[in-house]
């Protein structure tokens, strides 16, 4: 049972991360102009 618990949070935290890797590709597809600093995605805590 532990076991399963830990590969649900692991996953959903690896799910976290691909998201805000996502958010940050397309917003530089879309604004590559703007500094990082402007686009406000901020890392998921570890």
């Amino acid at each position: 049972m532990e076991q399963v618990l830990m590969l649900i949070t692991s996953s959903l935290k690896n799910l976290k991360w691909t998201g805000y890797i996502l958010k940050r590709f397309f917003l530089k597809l879309i604004h590559p102009s703007l500094p990082p600093t402007m686009l406000k995605i901020h890392k998921p805590q570890v």
